[in-house]
């Protein structure tokens, strides 16, 4: 584990993608989206809101993966100038307001048929969308 305390749970409560980052205490705290995907004999996790996936046999060994990874991400991003760190995440569709400089959102939405053509799965392909809490 890096410098942050990131603990992934899942949460049905939120619908909006949000991440709450202090960089002078190294912490980020948010809710994003996460779809669950069969793909042969592995799951998948991914978080299309930041471009990021997990593997493994099933959706804990997916969701470890994925922790490890917006670990290493996040770990990344706090290091970051505020410039470099807007530009980051921008290029996923999060933005802010200079009012709120630590809150930071994202509206966009990624459906089933988006998810699939990604990973170039058959149409018929489970999977199940989820909110997570990072904190």
């Amino acid at each position: 584990m890096g410098i942050l305390n990131i603990s992934i749970a899942p949460s049905n409560i939120e619908t909006t993608q949000a991440l709450f980052i202090n960089k002078s205490k190294k912490r980020i705290k948010g809710t994003l989206r996460v779809f669950y995907i069969q793909d042969g004999a592995f799951k998948v996790v991914y978080m299309p809101s930041l471009n990021l996936s997990g593997y493994g046999k099933n959706d804990k060994e997916a969701s470890k993966m994925l922790k490890k990874i917006l670990d290493d991400y996040f770990e990344s991003l706090v290091s970051l100038n505020r410039d470099h760190l807007i530009s980051e995440l921008s290029k996923y569709g999060w933005t802010t307001k200079e009012l709120f400089a630590k809150r930071f959102v994202n509206d966009t939405y990624v459906d089933k048929d988006g998810v699939l053509k990604n990973f170039e799965l058959p149409h018929d392909t489970p999977i199940e969308e989820s909110m997570i809490k990072v904190a």
